[in-house]
């Protein structure tokens, strides 16, 4: 493909997506997959090697900890065991957000930007056709 070609096309992309975005005047944006659903029920997620297996491996390993360090008195803990505990809770604390996210099913991202406004600036009021045109694109005749 040439340079002029590869130029063309780029034109013709931008057109068409312009056109695309002046088309959405006056339009909702639709959410894919809203009130689906697969997007409001929760998702199972369980068995082994799933997420909400792994956070109550971690939750037990946690438990695990926490009971053996509370035979020992706080002031004769190490710094090792303190780093111990508090590695086992942040495990479960990323666990719990990863089984949260696994069991909230969400649509894919629309194409749309919710809070934009989209208007067709300079189509003639009232007109059947949306005219959009590139100076390039006719300088090519």
């Amino acid at each position: 493909m040439n340079k002029s070609e590869h130029h063309l096309l780029r034109e013709i992309a931008v057109l068409l997506y312009l056109a695309q975005q002046r088309r959405r005047e006056d339009q909702k944006a639709t959410i894919p997959g809203e009130g689906t659903w697969y997007t409001t029920q929760p998702r199972w997620g369980g068995g082994a090697g799933h997420r909400l297996s792994k956070l109550e491996e971690a939750e037990a390993e946690h438990r695990k900890i926490l009971t053996r360090l509370t035979k020992i008195k706080p002031e004769a803990l190490t710094n090792k065991q303190r780093n111990e505990e508090r590695e086992a809770r942040r495990e479960v604390n990323s666990q719990k957000v990863t089984a949260k996210r696994w069991a909230t099913v969400k649509g894919p991202a629309g194409l749309w930007a919710p809070r934009i406004e989209y208007k067709a600036v300079g189509k003639t009021p009232g007109s059947q056709y949306d005219e959009v045109r590139s100076p390039c694109l006719f300088d090519l005749q």
